[in-house]
């Protein structure tokens, strides 16, 4: 069994992520010590005080997740339309 030790928010989905420290900073506004924060949630305490800063600068949405920005693709809309296309044609002749 897993302990929060062993815990790595690296796995989890951002949604997830957002939703952790969404709940951290609103515990400790509900009067709860960073360090049972970080030790509820498994992570280190600094990371609860970046959020609480983050969060009372430019509120709860600071803590939103941001988009993953990925590599622009090569081919445009019609050219993979296109490429779809032409698999399934060549997988249909086959």
């Amino acid at each position: 069994m897993k302990t929060m030790k062993d815990f790595d928010g690296r796995s989890l989905d951002h949604a997830t992520l957002e939703y952790i420290r969404v709940q951290a900073v609103k515990a400790v506004r509900r009067g709860m010590s960073v360090k049972e924060v970080s030790e509820i949630f498994g992570v280190h305490r600094s990371k609860v005080y970046e959020w609480v800063k983050r969060a009372k600068k430019k509120g709860l949405a600071a803590l939103n997740a941001k988009p993953v920005p990925g590599r622009k693709p090569k081919l445009n809309e019609q050219q993979q339309k296109l490429l779809i296309f032409l698999v399934l044609i060549c997988a249909l002749v086959r």
